[in-house]
């Protein structure tokens, strides 16, 4: 559970890290899985055969997550769709798990848990200060 809720992160943090280092501007699907997977193949200097990999799972998995979105996995039904999207997530891991060697995978699991760890640390940063008022008291 703990390995699905990490990928979930992950896989959220590249996704508003790209909308982010685009000053805000949406990304195309495409583009996100272009950076992702640099970004992965960086991280865990990936072979030219794994990077064909890698970016085929990833392709797979951002369509069928596009499917579930479509299909009523949307913001209202979050909570009611996560299994799904935890599954979707799990079969994720575990073809990486597949495709990377031991000590790539044990390096992509640390940096997803990193990437969590900074994007907490961003939402920590950024509740701070939200919900105060100036000038004294209620409106």
């Amino acid at each position: 559970m703990k390995t699905v809720t990490l990928v979930l992160s992950a896989m959220l943090a590249f996704t508003l890290n790209a909308t982010a280092q685009q000053g805000g501007q949406r990304m195309s699907p495409e583009e996100m899985l272009k950076r992702r997977v640099e970004t992965v193949k960086k991280e865990l200097k990936l072979t030219g055969e794994q990077e064909k990999q890698v970016t085929t799972l990833f392709r797979e998995t951002q369509k069928k997550q596009a499917e579930l979105f479509q299909n009523g996995g949307g913001r209202e039904n979050r909570e009611a769709n996560r299994e799904k999207f935890q599954k979707l997530q799990e079969e994720e891991n575990a073809g990486m798990k597949k495709i990377l060697t031991e000590e790539q995978f044990k390096s992509y699991t640390a940096f997803l848990e990193k990437q969590r760890k900074e994007r907490e640390e961003r939402m920590r940063s950024r509740g701070q200060g939200q919900g105060q008022r100036t000038g004294g008291g209620p409106r």
